[in-house]
């Protein structure tokens, strides 16, 4: 007789799982994008009642960034004592409340706390997400449903520069107030992190967690050994891991591999681009209305999430890096 075919690692649960986290990867990407065009707005006399002069304005722009260093540090107690899926979830209340605050302000300084608040949120849900999704995704679709909340944080970009050819800065502000609400309900149905589970000592709801992630069909028991070993000795090697550890040739080659996609992902100037896109191309004088270039630029760079999502596991992680790296020279040039 022939064998069965292996059941498909793709199912229902682990895509939901995947979009809950990555609509809030959305919202970071809205925030990171709302400068662009709501500078315009915002430093108009005759739409803002306050003065937002252009030192003000930088500010309005690099405070988010800023305060995501501090969200970012924060954010490494809160996964490990609070748990992932509560983390993700309740940054939306901080998100909702500092949106509501720059839509309502009467002053620069009231913009520059929702900012700064925003920011953090920003950077406790950027180290939050990649974490619950490598411990709740299957290995074999990691690599696609990891790349959703990439897409889904350009999708919120795109959003933003679509929104804003319409929207003033206060209007722009109360939309993106209403985004974090649909994945705040979904993650109520989600279920914590089957590792978290393992680490603090609940073997029963890490089980629970893995048969819904997995299917009810599924034989998880492999895997919950699996998660218990690895928890075991991460556990017995905890004291060793010193600054000195982390040196060792060993460890030295891939940190600075690790490091060094860091580094030049964010040193390339995207950031920079996607906070000051309008103003960018309205400085360049193009004969093209700026709000419909930043919208083409939303577009290409949603479409570029998309065919590495769909050629991530074909061709794999370095291949597509490098591809990557040589079109980026190319249109340097």
């Amino acid at each position: 007789m022939p064998e069965p075919k292996p059941k498909s690692p793709f199912n229902l649960p682990q895509v939901l799982a995947a979009l809950s986290v990555s609509l809030c990867s959305m919202v970071l990407g809205f925030t990171a994008a709302y400068t662009s065009p709501a500078l315009i707005s915002m430093t108009d006399r005759k739409i803002t009642d306050f003065e937002v002069t252009p030192q003000a304005a930088s500010w309005v722009g690099g405070i988010m960034p800023l305060a995501g260093m501090a969200g970012g540090f924060c954010g490494g107690p809160f996964i490990i004592y609070v748990g992932r899926k509560t983390t993700i979830q309740f940054i939306a209340v901080p998100f909702i409340l500092a949106e509501l605050l720059i839509a309502c302000a009467d002053n620069v300084g009231t913009v520059l706390c929702g900012r700064f608040l925003t920011g953090f949120c920003v950077g406790v849900g950027s180290l939050s997400l990649p974490v619950y999704l490598g411990e709740t995704l299957h290995p074999e679709v990691r690599g696609t449903l990891g790349l959703l909340p990439t897409a889904l944080g350009n999708i919120g970009i795109l959003v933003c520069y679509v929104a804003g050819t319409f929207m003033n800065w206060s209007q722009l502000a109360v939309f993106g107030a209403a985004l974090p609400l649909p994945y705040f309900i979904m993650m109520f149905f989600m279920p914590e992190s089957p590792r978290w589970y393992v680490g603090e000592g609940h073997e029963e709801k890490a089980r629970q967690s893995l048969t819904w992630l997995r299917g009810k069909d599924a034989d998880v028991e492999s895997e919950l050994r699996i998660l218990m070993l690895t928890q075991a000795e991460a556990d017995n090697l905890a004291h060793q891991y010193t600054l000195v550890e982390l040196m060792k040739p060993r460890n030295l080659k891939p940190l600075s591999i690790s490091l060094g996609l860091m580094f030049f992902q964010q040193f390339s100037g995207i950031n920079a681009v996607i906070f000051y896109t309008v103003s960018i191309f309205k400085e360049a004088g193009t004969t093209i209305d700026s709000y419909v270039c930043t919208i083409i630029v939303g577009v290409v760079n949603f479409m570029a999430t998309f065919a590495a999502s769909a050629l991530i596991d074909r061709i794999g992680r370095k291949a597509l890096s490098s591809t990557a790296r040589s079109m980026a020279r190319i249109s340097a040039t």
